[in-house]
């Protein structure tokens, strides 16, 4: 019974985490590219940007998962018009290089990246939609 206490508290946490992720990285998609931009406008004016003001704090702890997600996205299949999720191959060797060695670590650190790579091509898919006629 006392192990399934553990287990909720960590899927709690798991959750926070994958929030905050998914936050920084919708926010990264959206305006990340134009953060410099506004950082120029918020210091130029009276008001800060909507946009700068919503961008999401990272906290440190997340810096690692942040990393590799970068890291990974080169190894995605590509082709035909399309884009492919990150391999698990590519998720299972990141993993071992960084010294992920247990299993459950591994687990939260997968699951993270999906979930982060779930977002990607989600914004990816609705970017390469045709624009209507």
């Amino acid at each position: 019974m006392g192990s399934g206490r553990g287990r909720r508290r960590g899927s709690a946490g798991s959750e926070r985490r994958r929030g905050k992720l998914l936050e920084a990285l919708r926010w990264s998609l959206d305006w990340g590219e134009r953060a410099e931009w506004l950082a120029e406008l918020a210091a130029e004016g009276d008001t800060v940007p909507a946009a700068l003001v919503r961008q999401p704090d990272l906290p440190d702890r997340l810096a690692f998962i942040w990393g590799a997600f970068h890291d990974l996205r080169g190894e995605r299949a590509l082709g035909f018009g399309s884009v492919g999720a990150i391999p698990w191959s590519a998720i299972d060797r990141y993993a071992r290089r960084s010294g992920l060695a247990d299993s459950d670590e591994f687990a939260r650190f997968a699951a993270l990246l999906r979930a982060m790579d779930a977002v990607w091509l989600a914004w990816m898919r609705e970017k390469m939609k045709p624009t209507g006629t």
